[in-house]
């Protein structure tokens, strides 16, 4: 795989970490009572999320055109690490070592299935 191609994947999986977590601050709205359910399922961070998601499905196709499926994929695993990651840092969540531990076997598994034989 090519460094730029491998650069795509990154940026598109890290786009897709990020929807995560905007559907994640947009989910901790709906628990709000001041306002009325369409304000609360209809937020900026909920728009932002679902652009976001738009934007990497665009990309993910055109990722796509260049990249087999076989050696893009296995790079959406980085979202096991990614999103507990962005998580913890951004919204405090907390996070257990067996998912660090799990994230850290499937990035292995993305290093050995992207590289060329």
């Amino acid at each position: 795989m090519k460094v730029f191609d491998a650069l795509l994947c990154l940026f598109c999986v890290t786009g897709v970490s990020v929807g995560q977590l905007m559907l994640r601050v947009a989910a901790l709205n709906l628990n709000r009572r001041d306002v009325s359910f369409l304000e609360r399922l209809v937020t900026w961070q909920s728009f932002f999320a679902a652009l976001l998601y738009a934007s990497m499905l665009a990309l993910w196709i055109y990722i796509l055109t260049r990249v087999p499926l076989p050696l893009a994929f296995p790079f959406y695993g980085l979202c096991f690490l990614l999103v507990p990651l962005f998580a913890s840092f951004f919204l405090g969540d907390p996070v257990r070592w067996q998912t660090w531990a799990g994230g850290l076997f499937i990035l292995a598994g993305i290093t050995l299935s992207s590289m060329e034989s």
